[in-house]
């Protein structure tokens, strides 16, 4: 593209004559340049622009068959099959860009589940586990495996990394109580239900003793 200067001269038999001059101006399309990601995480949203002539036809191409005539790309919840290959042609009155492509990758996030919320009773201790071999892990207690023990009621956090992207969950344990409490009667006829008479404690109990003063 560009202005040229354009020089007609007609011989006619003449003893003189002047050449006419005329400008002339090639048009054509600038090759454009992609803006945007570059790596995301899954369920994030792709966001590719573009940097044109004013006026431009956009043409966009990517993975799976993706097409697009916008001047730019917003794709929301990605997965990894959106990984690969982004391009744009565009054109300027009928004048075709140069291809500009860029490779996008999406990378799964980390899958982190430390369970439902549940209760702990003294002297249990629980087992918190993150998954996610070889991530990166921080909890809220300052510990950094992928694993911890928990011996106490509260509120705990963990966040798993793989570099790029970053997952958190948390969990709530409750205290059980030391609530204990006898049947005041049982049914021994083998149906599982009832059939034998014992304390029952939200807690642990070691030993106990039962005495039976009376009947009925």
């Amino acid at each position: 593209p560009g202005t040229y200067n354009v020089s007609l001269v007609v011989n006619e038999g003449m003893p003189s004559q002047s050449p006419t001059c005329k400008d002339i101006v090639a048009v054509g399309a600038t090759k454009p340049i992609i803006t945007g990601d570059t790596a995301l995480c899954t369920g994030e949203v792709l966001s590719l622009g573009s940097i044109a002539d004013s006026g431009s036809v956009y043409k966009w191409a990517g993975p799976n068959g993706y097409s697009s005539t916008n001047d730019k790309i917003l794709i929301p919840d990605v997965d990894t099959g959106y990984s690969g290959w982004y391009t744009i042609i565009t054109s300027l009155f009928n004048c075709e860009s140069e291809v500009s492509g860029k490779n996008i990758i999406v990378i799964q996030k980390p899958l982190v589940y430390l369970g439902n919320d549940t209760t702990i009773c003294q002297g249990q201790v629980l087992l918190l586990d993150a998954g996610n071999t070889g991530n990166i892990f921080s909890w809220s207690t300052g510990a950094n495996t992928q694993t911890i023990p928990v011996n106490y009621p509260g509120e705990y956090i963990v966040s798993v990394s793989n570099g790029i992207c970053t997952v958190t969950d948390t969990i709530k344990i409750n205290d059980c109580g030391y609530d204990l409490w006898c049947p005041t009667a049982f049914t021994p006829n083998n149906d599982g239900l009832n059939d034998s008479f014992h304390p029952k404690c939200q807690s642990f109990l070691n030993s106990y003793q039962i005495k039976i003063y009376n009947r009925w």
